[in-house]
């Protein structure tokens, strides 16, 4: 879609009056540095926001470097000085944590999430519930994100709490910094079982055991949130406009392609 027809849509809102203002918008203006946003988003989203962030670029013109990593990684650079523009974060926790110490806003959320039990053996025998976990591990461990601050492993020891498990698999876990190294974890055999989301699974060659029930755990939402620090016209207005474009139509279909759900859906 040109940029011209991109602008005029998003000019229908009173809101983005401001942005009549950036140069880089024009047809007219010669733009002598371009625009390029920082998207900092977790480890979960590397394959949606590499499409997402080529799509932008192509409607408007603006680059998108995207950084991908554990959200709590992510927000605690972003406190220490890293150049983010935009965070996409896999829970709200990190999302606050970076609204208070590094002048971002509070965001929304734009996708959701489950959780699933999967392992590379695909003659491993499916589980009915998360009771039989302890017995189906035996004597190996468990990968999952790190229970202390990665939201997906946050998530899974909600749910392992909340079927009774969870002493009887704590020191048998195998914490990782972000989900998709535990997902390497169980698709190298290092592992017979792991919990990640199931959109990692639907890219993998691993198989599900289980799917976790949803009501075992908090809803499991990506927020998305920006900087609110000293920026230029230009690069104010490529945020706003970023942020909106998550919105579109188009990335929500997206989205479903990749297997996220919409944030009604996981209950918010």
């Amino acid at each position: 879609m040109p940029v011209r027809t991109v602008f005029e849509r998003v000019m229908g809102l009173a809101w983005w009056v401001p942005l009549l203002a950036v140069s880089f918008f024009s047809a007219c203006s010669v733009r002598a540095d371009p625009v390029r946003l920082h998207v900092f988003a977790a480890a979960s989203l590397v394959d949606i926001m590499g499409e997402i962030a080529t799509r932008f670029e192509q409607e408007t013109g603006v680059e998108v470097g995207v950084v991908t990593a554990g959200s709590a990684t992510l927000a605690q650079q972003i406190v220490a000085g890293a150049p983010a523009d935009i965070f996409v974060s896999a829970n709200r926790q990190w999302v606050d944590y970076v609204v208070e110490q590094a002048g971002f806003d509070p965001g929304f959320a734009i996708f959701a999430n489950q959780l699933a039990l999967v392992s590379s053996d695909p003659a491993f025998p499916v589980l009915t519930s998360l009771k039989a976990l302890p017995d189906a591990l035996k004597s190996g461990r468990l990968a999952l994100g790190d229970p202390c601050c990665v939201p997906a492993g946050i998530y899974a020891k909600q749910a392992l709490e909340a079927a009774g498990v969870w002493e009887a698999v704590a020191d048998r876990l195998a914490p990782a910094g972000d989900v998709r190294a535990a997902l390497r974890l169980v698709a190298a055999g290092a592992v017979p079982l792991g919990i990640v989301y199931r959109t990692d699974v639907r890219r993998s060659n691993l198989h599900i055991v289980l799917k976790i029930q949803p009501d075992l755990h908090q809803p499991i939402l990506y927020f998305v949130s920006r900087a609110l620090t000293v920026r230029t016209d230009q690069e104010r207005g490529a945020m706003t406009l970023f942020m909106r474009f998550l919105q579109e139509p188009d990335i929500k279909a997206l989205a479903a392609s990749y297997g996220y759900l919409a944030p009604k859906e996981a209950g918010w």
